[in-house]
Order: structure tokens, then C-alpha cells, then sequence
């Protein structure tokens, strides 16, 4: 794992798989600065894509220790229907995010914002 600095947030960031680690609240953090800005094309879409309340059978069996305290994660589905997997450590709050999870995420929100205004 990298030190890296996003939407002013300082983060980890693995070399190999380009993964990110979160500590408790900075998730909440990042999509509330809105440094980094996404098509309006692209929010319209994310916005109206709200999958499946569900977390498919691969991401369950998926097991992802927390670089924290060693412990599993859980396997979230972000916003309780988005499709988005994300994984949170129950003991810590951390939350490890895939390749470009975070921009979906932040994509997903804008889209919704946009959506709202």
C-alpha cells in the first residue's frame, strides 16, 4: 500500500490491484468535497442505475481482510441498491474499494444530486 492524496483526503492506495482503503469517515469526506467533477452524461446515467438490492453470490463468498486489524470485511452493497460492492470493516469502519469503485461512487451521487435539483 501507497500513501495517496484524493479530493484532499489522504488515503491508501494498493500498487498491484489499484484497490483504495478508507478509514471510518472518509468516504463521507470525499463525495462532500467535489474537487473532482464527472460528465454530466456520465451523473445522468449513474444517477438512473440503481441495480439490485441484492449482493451477488461471487462478492459474498469474496473474503478481503481489513489492512487495519487483520479481520474480514463485510460485503456492502453501497446505498442498499446500487450494484456497487463496496467492503467495510466491521470492528474499525474502514471501507476497501476496488478499482474505480470510488469514482462510481462519486459518479452515482452527483447523478442522484443532479436527479434531486
Amino acid at each position: 500500500m501507497r500513501s495517496a492524496r484524493y479530493e484532499g483526503i489522504d488515503i491508501e492506495e494498493c500498487e498491484t490491484c489499484e484497490g483504495r482503503w478508507l478509514e471510518a469517515g472518509e468516504l463521507k469526506k470525499i463525495i462532500d468535497a467535489r474537487e473532482v467533477h464527472f460528465e454530466q452524461a456520465d451523473r445522468r446515467t449513474a444517477g438512473k442505475k440503481l441495480r439490485s438490492p441484492d449482493v451477488p453470490q461471487k462478492e459474498r463468498d469474496r473474503v478481503i481482510a481489513c489492512p487495519v486489524c487483520s479481520g474480514p470485511t463485510d460485503n456492502v452493497n453501497y446505498g442498499q441498491d446500487t450494484g456497487i460492492i463496496i467492503n467495510r470493516c466491521p470492528e474499525c469502519a474502514g471501507i476497501w474499494l476496488d478499482r474505480c469503485e470510488l469514482e462510481m461512487i462519486q459518479t452515482l451521487v452527483e447523478g442522484l444530486d443532479d436527479q434531486r435539483a
